[in-house]
């Protein structure tokens, strides 16, 4: 194992830390200054020679529809990107929060793999979600958190274990 791992490839990364304060963190009007923060952080590391930026979880503050292929407001960074970002699937209720009942709509905390020109090649959706972070555990009976944090008890887990697939480069 020893020989393995000193003769495996070293890949160079910077960790990007917003410092988002919580209470703002899903502001539709904060969003571009949100996300500016990131990209100006990571344009100021990517003078470093990297290979992958890293943005923690959540901290695109927009959700990600599944069709989306390309991010604009990422498409300036030179370097590729892992980030945690929220994505769904289906149809979005017109309740907020969407009922328990729902099975026309999942709410994934995922993330994705960003090539260079803000290409989505790769998404990795969670399998275990953290209680009272992620989900409402006995949702009947705790049924007025869903009212005081909305987005906790609305996310899905997938059932499978899916592995994040990287595609380096797409195609402009």
């Amino acid at each position: 194992v020893r020989r393995d791992v000193a003769s495996a490839t070293r890949l160079k990364l910077a960790l990007v830390q917003g410092n988002i304060p919580q209470e703002e963190k899903w502001l539709e009007e904060k969003m571009e200054e949100i996300i500016g923060r990131y990209v100006v952080l990571s344009e100021k590391a990517e003078r470093e020679a990297l290979d992958l930026l890293v943005w923690p979880e959540a901290s695109y503050p927009a959700v990600i529809p599944p069709e989306i292929r390309r991010v604009d407001l990422l498409s300036s960074l030179r370097v590729p990107l892992l980030m945690g970002v929220v994505t769904y699937e289906g149809i979005i209720p017109e309740e907020w929060p969407p009922s328990p009942d729902n099975t026309n709509f999942r709410l994934h905390n995922s993330a994705v793999f960003i090539s260079t020109g803000g290409w989505i090649g790769g998404r990795y959706d969670k399998n275990h979600h953290d209680p009272l972070g992620e989900y409402v555990t006995l949702p009947r009976i705790l049924f007025f958190l869903n009212k005081v944090v909305p987005m906790i008890s609305s996310f899905t887990p997938v059932k499978e274990l899916n592995l994040l697939s990287l595609t380096p480069s797409m195609p402009l």
